[in-house]
């Protein structure tokens, strides 16, 4: 926020994906925090606009990510996207 950037709260339904990749999309997401399950959610829509997609770092946490999910992720960005992964005990969990 320091160098110009914005924050973007989420204000749709807790599991509204169409309307959470509709706020990614439209609000120029680049850094998101989402769980493994959204995650998985999310991916088709993601292919489908691709293109517009300018995420390029991504925390994840709250569950353990499955590598194949990491793949898949990993070469629809073209290795563009860093994932950072939060997950772990409650008491060692510091995600900002």
């Amino acid at each position: 926020l320091v160098y110009g950037a914005r924050m973007t709260i989420y204000q749709g339904e807790k599991f509204d994906v169409p309307k959470l990749v509709q706020v990614i999309l439209e609000e120029q997401v680049t850094l998101a925090y989402i769980p493994p399950t959204l995650l998985n959610e999310i991916y088709d829509y993601f292919v489908r606009d691709n293109q517009k997609i300018v995420l390029n770092k991504l925390l994840v946490g709250v569950e353990p990510i499955k590598t194949e999910l990491l793949a898949k992720y990993d070469h629809l960005f073209r290795r563009n996207l860093q994932i950072l992964n939060g997950y772990g005990p409650t008491e060692a969990t510091v995600c900002c």
